[in-house]
């Protein structure tokens, strides 16, 4: 019987060691970070809770998660600050764009570029793209091609990034818009070929886009529609602009959205489209089987649309929003008065978006022609001939010491264009044929191909033709979009100046 008892001890007691070493192994592996001393806890909290660093060291065997320094915060959140800085600048360069306070607005972008760019270790950035963009548009309207060129290539580069690791904008507004912008970019530089190829390629992208955007479709076919009518396919351009109001019906306010230099989208459009219209009137050379009464009837429907359609795109028009597009909105209100015989409504069309323009030259918009092309238009229907001649003089005077190398193809439209007109003006007010020969020959403007600026010619009186010049008129930067940033990529950052 004692033998038993002690058996039954002897292995109570192994029993009783064996709980004794195996219970507070695991109580402390469970309960190690779950402690009520807050002086236990030392450092920095990667150590255990309630142990000195000592024991942390020792118990190398443990899964204590390692928390980063704070040089590692620093270096992660660093970007993100930065971009969020950038997005700021972006967002008030904008604003001041929108006032028309065109200096204030590049100075933005270039500082909001600057302050992405510093960043070494990020791969791309939604945020350097959009002030990349942003900066294209302006070198654009400020008639620096090349600049443009350069900011827009740059932004394409980013943009693929974006796009391949699929953090784009789900309707591809991003990269649809960026297309655009360069298709714009080609137009303006003349060439056409390689802006439909952009805008047929844009036309792709956003048919394949996870979400439609009724917008980035009624700014395709706006671009689109400007296009044609720069290739002289003037039905074709007429279509592709009603197709763009269609779409802009779809979107949520569209009678007042905006592009990115606050032109109204619909208004644009409309006038655009009434301008494609007006070029395309029937002419008795084209259709000489036609009698002059079914002709002028057909012509006069025609120009009543041009009307109707230039009346609901200059409502609510006011030369405080978007004064580039109320420019080009006046300018066409003008030129349909003259072909309609209303020669003093032409006038004050064309005065209007002439001053308009001096206010926008003062306010940074640097690229003459569009000054040019309204004081041109301006002086072939002032009423005072010895003025007329002296604001033809002062565009070519403005042309002799203020011309960009990126602009000389374009320049020299205008300039032969107001060279023709001064011929003209000056053999109207009795000119000697001395005078008139001083100036550089012109007589290769009727056999150039339709070029950018496009220009029309008119007739005033039997013998007197002179030539009109159009504003170029495009829808820009709807693919500058908000963008999540993922914080696991980064952007690698360019020297570049701006």
């Amino acid at each position: 019987m004692l033998q038993a008892l002690s058996g039954q001890a002897r292995l109570a007691g192994r029993s009783a060691r064996h709980v004794r070493c195996s219970v507070p192994r695991q109580s402390a592996t469970a309960l190690s970070f779950f402690s009520t001393d807050d002086g236990g806890n030392f450092g920095d909290g990667r150590g255990r809770r309630g142990e000195s660093p000592d024991a942390t060291s020792a118990g190398s065997g443990s899964s204590a998660p390692k928390w980063p320094t704070a040089e590692e915060i620093k270096k992660a959140a660093n970007p993100h600050w930065r971009e969020e800085a950038a997005d700021d600048l972006l967002v008030r360069g904008h604003a001041a764009l929108l006032k028309n306070e065109y200096n204030d607005a590049a100075d933005c972008f270039r500082e909001s570029l600057h302050v992405i760019g510093k960043v070494d270790t990020l791969k791309f950035s939604a945020s350097a793209k959009n002030s990349l963009n942003a900066l294209g548009i302006i070198h654009l309207l400020r008639g620096d091609l090349t600049l443009a060129r350069e900011r827009l290539d740059h932004a394409q580069n980013l943009q693929d990034n974006i796009s391949s690791s699929g953090f784009g904008d789900d309707a591809f507004r991003d990269r649809a818009g960026l297309l655009n912008d360069y298709a714009a970019l080609e137009m303006h530089d003349g060439n056409l070929d390689a802006a439909f190829k952009l805008l047929k390629q844009c036309a792709y992208t956003i048919g394949r886009a996870y979400k439609v955007s009724q917008l980035s479709h009624a700014v395709l076919y706006a671009n689109f529609g400007e296009l044609m009518y720069l290739k002289g396919e003037y039905e074709s351009s007429v279509n592709y602009f009603e197709k763009s109001c269609l779409h802009l019906r779809e979107c949520k306010d569209g009678d007042t959205v905006r592009d990115f230099i606050g032109s109204n989208i619909r208004a644009t459009a409309q006038a655009s489209m009434a301008k494609s219209m007006r070029a395309n009137i029937l002419t008795v050379e084209d259709h000489p089987t036609m009698n002059a009464e079914d002709l002028d009837l057909a012509n006069g429907a025609e120009l009543q649309t041009c009307r109707t359609l230039m009346s609901e795109a200059c409502h609510g028009l006011d030369n405080d929003s978007g004064r580039l597009n109320y420019i080009y909105i006046r300018s066409q209100q003008g030129s349909l008065a003259f072909a309609q015989g209303e020669h003093d409504e032409a006038r004050d069309y064309f005065f209007d978006a002439y001053f308009t323009s001096l206010k926008t030259k003062d306010q940074g918009v640097v690229d003459n022609e569009i000054f040019l092309i309204a004081q041109n238009n301006a002086s072939l229907f002032h009423h005072d001939i010895d003025e007329a001649e002296k604001l033809l003089q002062s565009c070519l005077d403005i042309m002799e010491v203020e011309t960009s190398p990126s602009k000389v193809e374009r320049i020299d439209v205008v300039k032969n264009v107001v060279q023709q007109n001064l011929l003209a003006v000056r053999s109207q007010r009795g000119a000697d044929g001395s005078e008139a020969g001083k100036q550089p020959p012109t007589s290769n403007i009727n056999d150039q191909a339709p070029s950018q600026p496009y220009y029309e010619t008119f007739r005033v009186g039997s013998d007197t033709e002179l030539f009109k010049l159009n504003h170029s008129s495009y829808v820009l930067g709807s693919g500058i979009t908000s963008n999540l940033r993922p914080s696991e990529f980064s952007f690698s950052g360019y020297d570049v100046e701006v």
